[in-house]
């Protein structure tokens, strides 16, 4: 590498790795470390760590792991140059003496295109505030209700009419045309041409603020009305969110994002007040988008037009949604309005009460779809089947499932029994034979997860449960999940069972928590029962460790011949302990 180690140390010292991965991850306090769900892989309960003090991070899941640079290697797709770069200047470091060098070289590109769309957003700001071309621009925007607060905070511009303009003034600052046409600035087919003029311009930002993209509105009732950068080096329309970077942090204290359709709809809401709303790039939703959104918020709320382009956009995000195991609402709007038009009619005040009653997506969807159908048909019936139980297959959660398939049964005047065979038939035959909700509540639950929800129904024996058992005594991963919540409710000295249960990501866990706690079960003698069950937590531990050395025995024997005497006496200890674990248990 080209980057003296000191230099390197000197990056990786003054770059605070808690600030640079809580821009991707909520992250919580556990103990030293911290704790959230991996940005790496699609989980539920949180495996991915981070370990300040040391300035690594680590997925207990998907094994990957590193320090500053490799985060934002894996997060960015960054070179390492590309990534030294990065934190040497968020660490106010100057690496000019080292650019020479063939890496750094190859790697100036992509940030040279950044560069360029910052200079360019500042100076198209600029045109839009105080020349005389920027005029017309600043009439439109106050004709549809935009703050001058809202043009600087999101640094609105307005691109010239004339449109070879950007590229002669481009030219005059030293790019080169070779340059310039990697951009995204400019027509492909026309290297001189401006892909924007006589637009508004919003400049799209990356989730730490850098420009990367621009979008252009017509300020006329022309078509395209709307124009966005293509793909670039720095840019990929399906990984990013506009207003991304003003939502994030209210997301994550609201726990939820409003999605809305384009750049209007962000600046409205904000100007209303409401911070955690972002919009995709001129296409539906993404995979990749809810992804971002699900490292921030565990609910999203959809906010569409409420025409037909509207509702199927509702619809494929419902889909995207549940497939990244988010919540997921809706509102419809009223009279085919948009944010945007409501504020400008009739206020914030209007438009927050819009939002007061978000709608189950499943319940939206299931409506929307039997409008057209014929439900007294065995046809209809099947075809709203073929639509509505894809949409049951995304969650993992049988409580909700069972709750989704009565509400079909509901709507097509059927006994649940037979919607419910019928969504299983068209699983591929598993489970045919009904059991309900209930038989699953009623199936025996681990020993560890019994000692916790005990634990929960009376907090103060969890010192207890903690001085014997850490969460890695924990096999079971519902029963290590609450250990863990139990855990930082009492290194934060506050415990609240409602918090728990918000924080867990599992709903069957929530269900069964709910139903035992709300028995009498735990109430007669809480002490007896959770030193038992700590014990027996602790057997169980023993005998997997025993069983874990008795197939190594088994191997040597096969393989060698002959037996480890450090085996035979791990085997032997474990004996010993499981006997008298058993004899406190009998």
């Amino acid at each position: 590498m080209f980057l003296p180690d000191e230099v390197i140390k000197e990056i990786s010292d003054r770059t605070d790795m808690e600030q640079l991965v809580g821009r991707y991850v909520s992250l919580q306090r556990a103990g030293s470390r911290l704790k959230g769900l991996c940005p790496f892989h699609h989980e539920k309960t949180p495996s991915f760590t981070v370990s300040p003090d040391m300035g690594v991070f680590y997925c207990f899941g998907c094994k990957k792991g590193g320090n500053a640079f490799t985060f934002l290697m894996e997060m960015e797709k960054m070179t390492f140059p590309e990534a030294a770069e990065y934190l040497a200047r968020e660490a106010g470091i100057s690496l000019d003496e080292y650019k020479h060098t063939g890496d750094f070289q190859g790697s100036s590109e992509r940030q040279q295109i950044a560069d360029l769309y910052d200079k360019v957003a500042d100076m198209l700001h600029y045109i839009l505030l105080s020349k005389p071309e920027g005029k017309a621009a600043r009439k439109y925007l106050d004709s549809r209700g935009v703050t001058p607060e809202m043009v600087e905070k999101f640094r609105l511009g307005f691109m010239p009419d004339d449109r070879t303009w950007l590229y002669n003034f481009l030219i005059r600052k030293h790019y080169s045309p070779e340059f310039l046409s990697k951009t995204g600035l400019f027509s492909a087919k026309y290297p001189k041409i401006s892909l924007f003029t006589g637009r508004v311009m919003f400049p799209v930002c990356s989730k730490h603020g850098n420009v990367i993209a621009l979008g252009g509105r017509i300020m006329g009732d022309g078509q395209p009305k709307y124009i966005n950068s293509p793909e670039t080096l720095i840019f990929k329309k399906g990984e990013e969110l506009f207003g991304l970077n003003i939502a994030m942090l209210a997301m994550r204290k609201a726990g939820f994002c409003y999605v809305v359709e384009g750049y209007m709809d962000v600046i409205a809401m904000n100007q209303a007040g409401i911070e955690n709303v972002v919009a995709p790039l001129g296409t539906a939703l993404t995979d990749h988008q809810a992804g971002i959104i699900k490292r921030n918020a565990g609910r999203v709320v959809l906010l569409f037009d409420g025409d037909a382009a509207g509702v199927k956009a509702a619809e494929r995000g419902t889909f995207i949604c549940e497939a990244q195991d988010l919540i997921c609402e809706i509102i419809k709007l009223p009279g085919n309005a948009d944010p945007a038009e409501i504020l400008k009619k009739n206020g914030p005040d209007s438009l927050h009460n819009c939002l007061k009653y978000p709608i189950n997506c499943f319940d939206f969807i299931l409506e929307n779809y039997c409008q057209n159908l014929d439900l007294t048909r065995f046809q209809g019936i099947a075809a709203l089947y073929g639509k509505i139980f894809p949409l049951l297959d995304l969650t993992d959660s049988e409580v909700r499932r069972e709750q989704r398939l009565k509400a079909i049964a509901d709507k097509i005047n059927a006994d649940y029994r037979s919607v419910y065979n019928d969504y299983y038939k068209h699983k591929g035959g598993m489970d045919q034979n009904y059991t309900g909700a209930m038989a699953v509540q009623d199936n025996k639950i681990s020993s560890e997860l019994y000692l916790l929800i005990a634990v929960l129904a009376n907090y103060k024996y969890f010192d207890m449960v903690r001085s014997e058992l850490s969460a890695d005594d924990f096999y079971d991963s519902k029963a290590k999940e609450l250990f863990i919540e139990l855990e930082e409710c009492y290194r934060n000295r506050v415990f609240s069972r409602d918090v728990i249960l918000q924080h867990l990501t599992d709903g069957k866990l929530r269900e069964i928590i709910l139903e035992k706690t709300s028995s009498d079960e735990f109430n007669l003698n809480p002490e007896t029962i959770i030193r038992d069950s700590i014990r027996n937590v602790r057997l169980n531990n023993l005998i997997m460790k025993r069983q874990k050395v008795e197939r190594l025995l088994k191997k040597e024997v096969s393989e060698h011949g002959d037996v480890p005497e450090e085996l035979i006496s791990e085997k032997a200890y474990y004996d010993k302990e499981i006997e008298n674990l058993k004899g406190m248990l009998s």
